[in-house]
């Protein structure tokens, strides 16, 4: 804000030299402390001095020859002079008057009236204006470059949620355009409605809500954001009462939660799994050596040893199981070296194709072209998206059509394999313990291979997302950093 600071600097834009002579008294009559005056005789010379933009308030006299004060407070408003003009008019005409505030005058003042006393009240109204916008201006301008410059989205919604402004955080998060802002409803950026429909009766309830937690979307993409939304009221003069609020995207902080909880649930199978292998390998290990040794026995007496190869057999099936255990849950230093997805995911298709051929399943891969390099342990990689492709293909037994999409996008940073089946999909139960060790829907099974799956990402620094409906299928969403 530029402060106006005495003595005042006045230039007088008037063709008349007794007009100026006149004003010039008057001025003169508030002492030098007060005002110091410069004269411009003419249209030209009065536009030449105010492109210098030092002085602090302007007279114009409307009559100038060569053009008005009209045009003039009009040109220079235009250049963005914002200092405080004042037109000087013949007499009182109120058709002139509206006409010089609504090019950018402050003030008229009618020369017939002209008198020290109204000048310098004339004057004074000016500079309190100015000083008064200006401030406005200021404050406007610093809660802008706070509103913008946040890290943080922040909207402001009408009445109807629809978005009325917004910072650049948020356009960028969700990837809108500006032009386009005026099309969306803070609604539209909710992923599920019902969530939109509590947020909003909680606040029509309670007048406000901080970190309501839900799922936002971003404009033209599959990506989902988990983000804590907060509103209050905001009441604007004249209008019904609007919005506004603060979206704090914390998927990554959701993300790095899940995977340190995942980590800490194979850890402490893993503990377990070494227990319980501790403990029956014990005994079973003296139960082989027995078996050994009865075998060697009967055999010498001729004896028939049925029932100790029965024995044998399953001592060495409960050892395969254990091992496979602590397979499942070992977080085996993974080896890693330039591995291109493309062909990874071809030699995917080409282990499981008997099996896809077999079920009759229609396979569709999209964005398996080019060359997508990443960094991985393959062989593990390989292991872990076998293991989904199978169980997908398992869960499609009762399908009538069955299809399996594979589809493999990246950005800059990390590359997305997504792995969707249309077969029984699952309840929420079953994603929600899907990882866990020993779990499992399926007849025969051990509850181990998802465990190793998981393991697996995690020892790439990726994570694996699951999306499903029962009677529509399952989505398995794998995501790898590219370095």
């Amino acid at each position: 804000m530029q402060i106006l600071k005495k003595p005042y600097r006045i230039l007088v834009v008037d063709d008349d030299e007794e007009d100026y002579l006149l004003i010039s008294d008057f001025l003169s009559e508030f002492g030098e402390d007060e005002y110091h005056h410069e004269w411009a005789p003419s249209y030209s010379k009065g536009l030449e001095i105010m492109k210098e933009e030092r002085h602090d308030l302007y007279l114009i006299d409307n009559f100038l020859g060569a053009g008005t004060g009209i045009e003039l407070i009009s040109i220079a408003s235009q250049m963005g002079c914002k200092t405080p003009k004042i037109l000087l008019t013949g007499v009182g005409n109120r058709e002139i008057d509206m006409q010089a505030i609504k090019a950018g005058a402050y003030d008229y003042l009618p020369k017939t009236m002209l008198s020290s006393e109204m000048l310098e009240r004339t004057l004074r109204h000016s500079i309190e204006r100015y000083e008064q916008s200006m401030l406005l201006e200021n404050e406007q301008s610093r809660f802008k470059t706070l509103f913008d410059q946040s890290i943080d989205p922040i909207y402001i919604t009408d009445e109807s949620w629809n978005i009325t402004e917004a910072n650049s955080a948020l356009l960028d998060l969700f990837k809108i355009e500006r032009n386009d802002l005026h099309k969306f409803s803070l609604q539209q950026l909710f992923q599920n409605k019902e969530q939109f429909e509590e947020f909003k009766n909680f606040i029509s309830k309670e007048g406000e809500i901080l970190n309501f937690s839900c799922t936002l979307s971003v404009q033209n993409s599959d990506k989902k954001l988990t983000c804590l939304v907060s509103s209050t009221p905001v009441q604007s003069q004249g209008m019904q009462a609007a919005h506004q609020g603060v979206i704090r995207d914390i998927t990554q902080l959701k993300k790095a939660e899940k995977e340190l909880m995942y980590a800490e649930q194979i850890n402490l199978t893993g503990r377990m799994a070494r227990m319980i292998a501790h403990e029956v390998r014990n005994p079973l290990t003296n139960i082989n050596l027995a078996t050994d040794e009865l075998y060697s026995q009967l055999q010498e007496i001729e004896k028939d040893t049925l029932y100790t190869e029965i024995i044998k057999r399953s001592s060495e099936r409960i050892n395969n199981l254990i091992s496979d255990l602590l397979n499942s849950t070992k977080l085996a230093t993974p080896v890693f070296n330039p591995t291109e997805m493309e062909t990874l995911i071809k030699e995917v298709v080409l282990i499981c194709d008997d099996r896809l051929q077999l079920k009759k399943v229609e396979l569709q891969m999209l964005g398996i072209k080019g060359s997508t390099i990443i960094n991985s342990d393959k062989e593990k990689l390989r292991i872990a998206l076998v293991n989904i492709v199978i169980n997908a293909t398992e869960a499609m037994q009762e399908t009538a059509n069955p299809v399996l999409k594979i589809e493999l996008s990246s950005t800059e940073t990390e590359v997305s394999v997504r792995i969707t089946d249309n077969g029984r999909g699952m309840d929420e139960h079953t994603q929600k313990h899907l990882f866990e060790a020993f779990f499992t829907g399926r007849n025969g099974g051990m509850g181990l291979g998802m465990t190793a799956v998981q393991n697996i990402i995690l020892q790439h620094r990726g994570s694996i997302q699951v999306e499903s409906e029962l009677g529509k299928g399952t989505t398995f969403i794998i995501t790898l950093p590219r370095d």
